[in-house]
């Protein structure tokens, strides 16, 4: 799949809003949806399987059953590492036994089963078993693989190409008040749901950059090795910062084409050189510019030890766009709400550039909104066409949604 890439406004016509979706009209459409989830070995599971093939989907039970951890097996049918961002070692469940699934671990005398996630999946181009785990074979670095109708691919690509996921955890409740290397990640996860070539550019430039600071760091001198690595920076910064542009320009668009919202009106903007640069002048220029820019930075960075320049540095800055003042400076509640907001234009923006809605995984929503936002939130999801999966302690906390949902009980 191709998504448009660059910062230029004129990418983003006016649309007309998405179509209204139903219950009855959900697997008609053919929605995005997961229609059964099976996680072996995985965080506090030996083996579980459920059927989900609904709308939405409503996972309740006591604190600290799991519902979060399903949750998280179904945020890793999206490349990368899940909604809390574990290492694969994390993954894995840490007192496996036989007596537990004797079925899984026949055969492997003893041996702990690697954890393991399998999902049927609809989307828009067909059905599909996704599949993907810890490598079993071992090695020093531990590889999350990922099977598609039971053939290995390469890499994690094809998971973007099949579905867009999207989550909100009580994790993200600080996220304006966080670090702006926090914030860099929460937004370049945003733009890595619309846009699949994000995450392999991002990893290209933080390659590079570890390697020239390696160099730098031993004292090495060849200015052709230098300018090799300078220049993969130097590319792939311009797409990324193209990237982030493009996204913002689509999410403060659809932010402001729904003003009138019990939750917030935010104002995204993103404060970094090559970002702004991209802006006004062409990225051939901007990458050239960067290039002279690393080259003549050697020096000051060696002594410093990090890498001066480039858009590991950009900040990430929310206000309320009513109230004119940072994220940062309203109230709990105020914050979330923001959140929320942003979170909303992020699922219509991937349905008006993807042509179809994300998969939405919202955590314990209930302990920080009430009924009516709740119910209001849902009526705005719900409206895309999507598959939503809710968390929480209580049934009674979903009183708005009770004869919608399918109730799953942890």
């Amino acid at each position: 799949m191709e998504y448009p890439v660059g910062g230029a406004a004129n990418q983003w016509a006016d649309s007309e809003p998405p179509p209204e979706f139903t219950p009855e009209t959900h697997c008609a459409n053919r929605s995005p949806r997961v229609n059964s989830l099976c996680v072996t070995a995985f965080r506090n599971y030996g083996a579980k399987t459920i059927e989900c093939e609904a709308p939405l989907v409503v996972l309740t039970g006591a604190n600290g059953v799991g519902k979060t951890n399903l949750l998280e097996a179904l945020s890793l049918l999206a490349p990368g590492r899940g909604l809390r961002r574990a290492a694969i070692a994390e993954f894995q469940l840490q007192e496996f036994s036989a007596a537990m699934v004797p079925s899984l671990v026949a055969g492997l005398q003893g041996a702990s089963q690697p954890w393991s996630i399998s999902a049927e999946l609809t989307c828009a181009t067909g059905d599909y078993q996704i599949g993907t785990g810890l490598d079993p074979s071992g090695g020093e670095v531990q590889k999350r693989l990922v099977y598609l109708d039971g053939k290995p691919q390469k890499g994690q690509a094809i998971l973007n190409e099949l579905l867009a996921v999207i989550w909100l955890t009580p994790q993200l409740d600080r996220i304006f008040l966080e670090g702006s290397s926090t914030r860099r990640a929460w937004f370049d996860r945003i733009v890595a749901s619309l846009l699949g070539d994000h995450p392999k550019q991002l990893k290209a430039y933080e390659q590079a950059m570890r390697e020239r600071m390696r160099l730098l760091r031993d004292g090495h001198q060849d200015g052709q090795w230098f300018a090799a690595l300078e220049s993969i920076m130097a590319s792939q910064a311009v797409a990324i910062a193209a990237a982030r542009n493009t996204v913002l320009e689509g999410l403060n668009r659809s932010i402001r084409s729904r003003p009138e919202t019990i939750f917030g009106t935010p104002q995204i903007a993103i404060v970094g050189a090559v970002e702004e640069q991209l802006l006004q002048t062409s990225a051939r220029l901007v990458e050239e510019s960067l290039r002279q820019d690393y080259a003549a930075a050697r020096v000051n960075d060696r002594v410093t030890g990090s890498c001066s320049i480039g858009i590991h540095r950009s900040e990430i800055m929310v206000s309320d766009a009513k109230r004119g003042i940072s994220a940062a400076m309203t109230s709990t509640g105020e914050q979330k709400s923001l959140l929320l907001a942003i979170f909303i234009a992020e699922a219509h923006l991937i349905f008006e550039m993807r042509g179809e809605p994300p998969l939405v995984l919202l955590d314990d929503l209930p302990a920080h909104f009430d009924q009516n936002r709740l119910a209001s939130l849902h009526r705005i999801l719900s409206a895309l066409g999507g598959q939503i999966w809710l968390t929480g302690t209580n049934r009674a906390d979903f009183a708005s949604l009770d004869s919608q949902a399918l109730w799953i009980g942890l």
